[in-house]
């Protein structure tokens, strides 16, 4: 599949490794961007969604380290 190629609902669920029924939760609270360039079916850009994948990042113990010894300098 081509990257830039719009992804159904179904294949943006199993991206994301979750069920359909919670996409379709989550579209509708706005948590993922979606598109319905008809009016009619979802679809879903790759990119908006390893972007959701990888937010909330959380630091490792070793940047968190880091951050403490600069912050008592």
């Amino acid at each position: 599949m081509d990257f830039n190629t719009p992804l159904t609902a179904q294949e943006a669920a199993d991206l994301l490794g979750i069920a359909k029924s919670t996409l379709y939760k989550m579209t509708m609270r706005r948590v993922i961007p979606s598109y319905r360039p008809t009016g009619g079916k979802l679809v879903f850009r790759r990119e908006d969604l390893e972007a959701f994948l990888f937010s909330n990042r959380r630091a490792s113990r070793t940047e968190l380290d880091a951050q403490a010894v600069r912050a008592r300098r």
